[in-house]
């Protein structure tokens, strides 16, 4: 009798605990916590028809990276909405974007570069701590107005996070 009391004490204290632990850390990355490092950027033209018409971005290169030219990243070709990943051990990210603005012949070239902080957040004593990102400023040449529209990044954001007017 004595041995099957401490069998099943055995058995509870090494299941509770498991239970508990596998079941109370979120994946930062997934819906369930706020943070992100993502940054939706959206080209706008800026009371122009005919860059309302052809307003469409050719290509997006990182530094560092390989050209952003087709589907492979999940953006579509000639759209005006890019999505960028920041990373947290730097604090400026830098990236050319050729877009297309007066017709579909000539492209014309612009720097994107978006400084912003970032800070570990908790997310639960067992998970740890995240990546929490703030947008400082947003700068593109040749940019009628930037609108910093999300400047607290989270994946509750409905809305783009950065808006650019050309």
């Amino acid at each position: 009798m004595h041995n099957t009391y401490s069998y099943k004490l055995l058995l509870i204290s090494l299941i509770v605990p498991l239970s508990l632990m596998t079941g109370s850390c979120r994946d930062p990355r997934d819906k369930r916590t706020p943070y992100t490092a993502q940054v939706v950027v959206t080209l706008l033209p800026k009371d122009d028809k005919k860059t309302a018409k052809y307003l469409k971005i050719q290509s997006w290169t990182q530094e560092g990276a390989a050209k952003s030219d087709d589907k492979k990243d999940g953006q579509p070709k000639g759209g005006r909405t890019h999505t960028v990943q920041l990373d947290p051990h730097n604090r400026v990210y830098v990236s050319t974007v050729t877009y297309f603005r007066d017709d579909e012949k000539n492209t014309h070239t612009a720097n994107l570069t978006i400084t912003y902080t970032c800070k570990p957040a908790l997310i639960s004593p067992l998970c740890g701590c995240a990546y929490q990102y703030t947008i400082e400023k947003v700068e593109f040449e040749g940019a009628k107005e930037v609108k910093i529209l999300n400047p607290q990044l989270s994946s509750y954001n409905e809305s783009p996070d950065v808006q650019i007017y050309l």
